[in-house]
């Protein structure tokens, strides 16, 4: 081998060789930007669920408030007709029984 073959066996060797520094380089980076990435997704699909979990839960205590306030108002009622219909009938409800327990 000659000088000359031996410079260009040399630069070559040194040309590849940055190449591959290059390469490794840009695959680190791309890993690195890679993880970045799949974190931001992460982030942002557990953003995303814990609002539609926030809205749900807003939604159902809005429909419980709303039920309970409907039930106390039907309980309410129920509980002033059975006190109307009790002082209605009471008198009627001691004379029969009274009745009955005589006979």
């Amino acid at each position: 081998m000659e000088l000359k073959d031996i410079k260009e066996l040399i630069e070559f060797d040194h040309d590849t060789m940055q190449a591959v520094i290059d390469i490794h380089s840009k695959k680190e980076t791309t890993l690195k930007e890679i993880a970045l990435e799949k974190d931001e997704i992460y982030k942002s699909s557990w953003e995303a669920v814990n609002k539609q979990v926030e809205e749900t839960k807003k939604k159902l205590d809005e429909k419980i408030a709303s039920d309970a306030a409907l039930n106390e108002k039907k309980y309410n009622e129920m509980s002033s007709l059975i006190t109307s219909t009790f002082q209605s009938s009471k008198e009627q409800w001691k004379k029969e029984l009274f009745d009955r327990t005589i006979k």
